[in-house]
């Protein structure tokens, strides 16, 4: 990336700019924005000044507090229920591979499932792997710097392997 593209793309640069901007248009439309804005936020507070200061009764706040806990546990007692139409293969979030742990999980958009970031584990104490090592058991890993894409190829022959599904169907690109 050129010089003047990282120029402009950095916060400060875009920040001061674009408060700069704010009063030059200002200046020269005659509107005056920073007072318009002002004067919003001061409706907006005085609103909330409003809210926050009402009086409410005890019996209302404790309904509220017992309906909002009701419709919370609901949730979390049907939530596995509904979730159960799920392909079998969300269930395999990780493997060995080459020696070396690897664990993940999938993200739902667009009806397709995508394999989310996966991360490196030492296989006999399961702790992260930090710099090539584990810090417990003190193990040395070459982590070749394989980019995502293998990683998901693998994990994708892992699903089809144990799963016999055709992953495409399901899991994007």
């Amino acid at each position: 990336m050129s010089r003047i593209k990282k120029f402009f793309r950095n916060p400060w640069v875009v920040s001061i700019g674009s408060g700069l901007a704010l009063l030059l248009i200002d200046k020269v439309s005659g509107f005056n924005i920073i007072s318009q804005a002002f004067k919003i936020i001061l409706i907006w507070l005085k609103v909330l000044q409003g809210w926050l200061s009402y009086k409410l009764s005890l019996g209302f706040f404790l309904m509220v507090v017992v309906i909002c806990s009701v419709i919370i546990v609901v949730i979390k007692i049907l939530r596995p229920k509904l979730m159960k139409n799920n392909p079998k293969f969300l269930e395999y979030t990780e493997d060995l591979f080459q020696g070396i742990l690897y664990q993940w999980k999938y993200n739902y958009k667009n009806g397709k499932y995508k394999i989310g970031e996966t991360v490196a584990y030492c296989p006999s104490c399961r702790l992260r792997i930090v710099h090539d090592k584990c810090q417990t058991c003190g193990a040395i890993f070459l982590l070749s710097k394989k980019d995502r894409q293998e990683r998901e190829a693998l994990i994708r022959h892992g699903i089809a392997k144990k799963y016999q599904i055709n992953e495409f169907q399901v899991l994007g690109n």
